[in-house]
Order: structure tokens, then C-alpha cells, then sequence
């Protein structure tokens, strides 16, 4: 069953491009005009074979037939290729859609998201509902209007007639699907351009917490944009190409159908055809036969990519993640406080955290050790407020975190973590990452001293500007860690999560130590970790099992380094 409403807001989104249609519609009545105008030009010319006996006159309206194929090639050419530019531009805009939405919605739905599996479905949909749809639709105009016009003719000729030119249409189906075999060889392209998409796209959400931390989702979205700017230049180069092959199929046509008619204008001179106008007749009825088929199958093909369409729809739709709070900090100390805090997926199943209380108090440096990764999580994402307990409190500064407006929160709190990438293609966007990315070089080049990242930093092509990435200057783990230190640096948050960056044994260690510790100087600094770090400075060692806090010891030796 056909729903109008996917297609609605497919039609929607095209408003924009409507110069692009206009252009594409004229093109196609063009070229609809010159088919449709066929059959006259061959009555005339049969009435110059049969009646007037004038070679001049068939040989200058066979040159005018070419000019007119030619003319209905180009045509057709233009509007292919202004309908694959409209639906090239709607897969960009709907992809752009995506990664807003992507990097805005709640928490919970990365969780359950299988991130490549689902992304990489979800961009092939995307394609597949903007291209296929849009190119059904099209040709469901074009054989419309194909019919009408060629319906006019048989009307004004009035004629009738027997099938003598069919034998053409054999031919020009063979080019036909000579033509698609081309265009199915220079989509095999795509399916790689579409995973390095994907790829891209999954790092984006697993490095949820530093992108939201950092207020970098419009920056990811259009760093993700152009990223899929060289996707959409191997599509517009299989577009021309496959455009290109469709010029070439309709004057390989053309000259067939010439090469017909000329034959058949042999006969004539031989007497073996006398009937002018049945030649006008067959042409237009055999030129009626393919766009009547293909209008037959358009509503199969259409009810094949609803599917797909309603998915895409079905997903953008979702709600993005809403902040109701409305108190804003201006100056935060850095006190955190858990009051029975519980955190429980059902009432049946063991509690993740709690009842957990705890009070950190403004500048304090707190270990956390002896948790799982789960629970781990789950008391990280807690503080990032990514999410809720099931009961209890936590506040910030005596105001509950839930008051707090996120962007708030986020903007007073940094975190490096274990597996800390790229989020930029330059060093110096890694370090002013989202709102910082304004920052002036004079800072950054302060944060990137403070850090150490400096050191290595001096000795790349470009430096500061360097652009790094797979397939550009390539940053040891540790590096990253430096970088993104340097990031928190500029960033200069009074509270600190280090997550189990400190388990490292390095030639560079110990300049990541000092690092770090100018870094949690004066911070609230939450260091999770499965030993005990060397830190100059280390307040008090909390213990995680089974969700609660078995131990608080206030940590007396904080060069001491020992194993929980």
C-alpha cells in the first residue's frame, strides 16, 4: 500500500533545489517535444519519397531527423543530469540531518545502537531513497509525458497500421542494458565510500562524552560534512559518467533509428512500401511501448523503496535530547556530593551503583578503584549528567545537577579518557575543539606548552597546523594524550575526570605525569584507575565493589604506588 506522507517530505526537502528542477523539467519537455514530433518528421519524409519523388528533399529531412535526435539526446542529457545533481544535493542535505541528529540524541540510544551495523544501514537508505526515488519519479514524469505527447500525434495522424519498425526496439533495449552494465560497474565504488563514511561516523559516537563536553557537535556534524564532501565527488563523478553513458546510448540510437529508416527508404525507392503515413504510425506506436512499461512497473518500484524511506523518516524524527534545567553557575567550586545514590535497570535486577554517599570537596584529588567497567560508566556518565539514578541525588556546589543547565555543567567539567582519538584533522583543532575553536594560536600555543605536547609538536611539517589522521601525520596514543591534555589546559575546567589514562609504563610516562599534575593542580580531579597513580598529589582513595563504596582512605604517601 502506497503512504503519501514519505513522500511528502521527500518533495519537501527538494524546495531548495528547485531551480535545478525547473531546469531539469525544461530539459525533459525538450526532449519529450522531439519524440513526440518524430512520426511527423518521418510521414514527411515518406510523403517525399512516395509523393514528390525528391531525393534533395530526403536526404535534407533525414540531416533535420539527426539534428532532431541530437537535439532529444542533449536534451535528455541535461535533464539526467540536473535530476542526478537534485538528488545528490538531497542526499547531502538529509546525510547533514543525520549527523545533527546523531550527535543529539539522548544517551540511552547510543547504548542500544549497534553503531556499525545501523550507521552504515542508514546511510545506504539514505542514498538509496534519495537516488532511487527521485530518479522513479522522474522517469514516472518523462514517460508521462512521453505518452501524452505521442498520444497528440496518433491523434492528429489518425491512421491505421500494422508493427513494421519493432525490430528497432530490440536494438535499442540491447544498448539499453549495454548501458546499464556500464553504470553497474562504476557503483562498485561505492560500497567502500559509503564504509569509510561510516567509520567516521561511529568514532563521532563513541567519543560522545568529549564531544558533548566540549560543546563540538556542530562541529563534528560539519567536520563529518566534509568528510563526505569526497563521497559526494566520487557519486557526481559516477553521475557524469553514468550521464555520459546515457548521451552516448541515445546517439547510438539515433543513428540506428536513421539507419532504419534510411534502409527502409531503400525499400520504398523499390516499391515494396506505398502507404506514406504508415511508417509516421508505426514509429509512434513502437515509441509508445517502452514508456507504457515502465509507467506499469513505477508503482512496483516505488512500494520497493517505501520501506527504506519510512526508516529514514522514522529516524530523524526521533527527539532530540532536551535540557529542562534553567539555573546557571557562573562560578563553580568544584563540591560534589552523592546522597544515597542508586542506579538500578529494574526493581528485580542487582543495583549498578549504590546506595552510594560520598562528598569530594573543592580542589580534592579522589582515586577511584576496585569498580568494573560497568559501573565505572555508569558513575561517569552520572556526574556528565548522560545519566539519571534511579533514586538519590548528586549536586554540584549544593545544586542538584539536574538544575543545572547542561551546557552549564559540561563547559565546568573536562575529561581524558583511555582511548582518547582525533576529533579534529589539525593539531590545533584538537586542542580549540567546539566552543574553544575560536581560541587565538597564542593560548593554544600556552596549552600546548603547558601540556608538554610542545615538545613534539615543534618537530611536524607544519606544526600547530599540522593535519593528522589515517591518512595524514599519524599520533602515537600517547601523543593523543598529550593533545587532548593541552585541550583541557585551554579549556581550563575546575573539575576533572581522568579515566584510566595513568596505567601507562613509558618512555614518555613521566612526562605525562608532570602533565598531568600541573593539570588537577587546584581542580576537583576524579582519577579512575585500576592501581594506584603516582601522582604528587592524591587526597583520597575511594573502593567500588559491588557497586558500593567499601572503602575511603584518606591517602597519606601520594608517591607511593601500590595495587588495590
Amino acid at each position: 500500500m502506497m503512504r503519501s506522507r514519505p513522500y511528502r517530505l521527500l518533495l519537501g526537502r527538494l524546495t531548495p533545489h528547485w531551480k535545478l528542477l525547473a531546469l531539469a523539467l525544461c530539459a525533459m519537455f525538450v526532449g519529450v517535444t522531439t519524440l513526440a514530433v518524430l512520426p511527423l518528421f518521418i510521414q514527411q519524409l515518406l510523403d517525399g519519397i512516395f509523393i514528390k519523388q525528391d531525393r534533395a528533399l530526403v536526404q535534407s529531412t533525414l540531416i533535420a531527423l539527426l539534428v532532431l535526435l541530437a537535439v532529444r539526446g542533449i536534451a535528455n542529457y541535461m535533464s539526467n543530469h540536473s535530476v542526478a545533481t537534485v538528488s545528490s544535493r538531497l542526499v547531502a542535505d538529509v546525510r547533514i540531518e543525520l549527523f545533527d541528529k546523531l550527535l543529539t540524541l539522548p544517551i540511552d540510544y547510543y547504548r542500544q545502537l549497534n553503531v556499525g551495523k545501523e550507521i552504515e544501514s542508514l546511510i545506504s537508505q539514505i542514498h538509496e531513497v534519495a537516488h532511487g526515488t527521485i530518479r522513479n519519479i522522474a522517469a514516472g514524469i518523462h514517460d508521462g509525458l512521453v505518452i501524452v505527447g505521442l498520444m497528440l500525434c496518433l491523434f492528429f495522424l489518425n491512421q491505421e497500421f500494422s508493427v513494421l519498425l519493432l525490430f528497432i526496439a530490440p536494438l535499442i533495449m540491447l544498448i539499453a542494458q549495454m548501458t546499464r552494465s556500464q553504470l553497474s560497474k562504476l557503483t562498485q565504488h561505492h560500497s567502500a565510500a559509503t564504509q569509510n563514511l561510516s567509520r567516521h561516523v561511529c568514532q563521532s559516537i563513541t567519543q560522545y562524552r568529549e564531544i558533548r563536553l566540549n560543546g563540538g557537535q556542530t562541529q563534528e556534524s560539519q567536520r563529518l560534512g566534509k568528510i563526505a564532501q569526497s563521497f559526494d565527488q566520487e557519486e557526481m563523478r559516477r553521475i557524469s559518467l553514468g550521464s555520459l553513458s546515457k548521451l552516448i546510448a541515445e546517439l547510438m540510437t539515433a543513428l540506428i533509428i536513421v539507419a532504419a529508416l534510411y534502409f527502409i527508404t531503400q525499400q520504398l525507392f523499390d516499391h515494396s512500401l506505398t502507404i506514406a503515413d504508415a511508417g509516421a504510425l508505426i514509429a509512434a506506436i513502437s515509441l509508445l511501448i517502452n514508456p507504457i512499461r515502465r509507467s506499469a512497473e513505477l508503482i512496483k518500484s516505488l512500494q520497493h523503496s517505501q520501506p527504506d524511506m519510512e526508516s529514514v523518516w522514522l529516524f530523524l524524527d526521533r527527539v532530540s535530547e532536551e535540557d529542562s534545567a534553567t539555573q546557571y553557575l557562573k562560578r563553580i567550586q568544584g563540591k560534589l556530593e552523592f546522597k544515597q545514590l542508586r542506579v538500578q535497570k529494574d526493581s528485580a535486577a542487582k543495583p549498578i551503583l549504590g546506595p552510594i554517599n560520598l562528598t569530594i570537596k573543592p580542589g580534592e584529588t579522589i582515586v577511584f578503584t576496585g569498580y568494573t567497567d560497568e559501573e565505572k560508566n555508569t558513575l561517569i556518565d552520572l556526574i556528565l549528567r548522560m545519566q539519571q539514578p534511579s533514586s538519590g541525588n548528586l549536586t554540584l556546589d549544593d545544586h542538584s545537577l539536574n538544575d543545572i543547565i547542561l551546557n552549564c555543567l559540561h563547559s565546568n567539567i573536562g575529561i581524558i579518557m583511555k582511548d582518547s582519538r582525533l576529533l579534529s584533522d589539525k593539531i590545533a583543532g584538537n586542542i580549540a575543539y567546539g566552543k574553544m575553536r575560536c581560541a587565538h594560536e597564542l593560548p593554544i600555543t600556552a596549552a600546548a606548552q603547558a601540556s608538554h605536547a610542545m615538545a613534539f609538536i615543534r618537530e611536524m611539517p607544519e606544526g600547530l597546523q599540522t593535519p593528522v589522521g589515517k591518512d595524514k601525520f599519524q599520533l602515537t596514543q600517547m601523543q593523543r594524550y598529550f593533545i587532548a591534555i593541552a585541550r583541557n589546559f585551554l579549556k581550563n575546567p575546575p573539575i576533572l575526570i581522568l579515566d584510566e589514562v595513568l596505567g601507562l609504563d613509558t618512555p614518555d610516562s613521566g612526562r605525562l605525569f608532570s602533565a598531568l599534575d600541573e593539570l588537577t593542580h587546584q581542580r576537583t580531579t576524579l582519577v579512575f584507575s585500576r592501581h594506584i597513580p603516582t601522582l604528587k598529589k592524591i587526597d583520597r582513595i575511594v573502593v567500588l565493589e559491588n557497586g558500593c563504596i567499601t572503602e575511603n582512605l584518606t591517602h597519606m604517601r601520594s608517591s607511593h604506588h601500590r595495587q588495590i
